[in-house]
């Protein structure tokens, strides 16, 4: 069954202990959330489903992330609006362990996906 895309949300995501907006690439596969190089320390991640079996995720798991010493919050308004009017779905990357098509997937590495293939993937 294809999901369906409902909306997108965004958070801004900081480190407690240093100044850096490099977000770790297990914490955006854990939340399937999305980074783009143009808004530094900004996520996005997809919210998704249908109104018979509900919608899915959007959500940060704000415990996790504190637990990778980043501070997780709503991004503003007016940053929302201005990166969804210049919301480009290819620029967007995420990372997961790579797939195999036989055998285990190798949990060492990372590989990155555009939110355009993630969403591709689903159709």
């Amino acid at each position: 069954m294809k999901k369906k895309l409902r909306g997108l949300a965004f958070y801004e995501c900081h480190s407690r202990i240093c100044a850096t907006t490099k977000i770790p690439k297990d914490m955006l596969r854990y939340d399937t959330g999305f980074i783009n190089p143009a808004f530094p320390g900004v996520v996005m991640i997809p919210i998704y489903g249908n109104a018979r079996n509900g919608y899915s995720h959007g959500r940060a798991t704000v415990g996790r992330w504190e637990s990778f010493v980043f501070n997780v919050r709503n991004a503003a308004p007016e940053k929302v609006d201005y990166i969804k009017s210049h919301f480009v779905e290819s620029e967007w990357t995420t990372y997961r362990h790579p797939r195999t098509e036989f055998g285990p997937q190798d949990y060492s590495e990372y590989e990155a996906i555009t939110f355009a293939e993630f969403m591709k993937e689903w159709d």
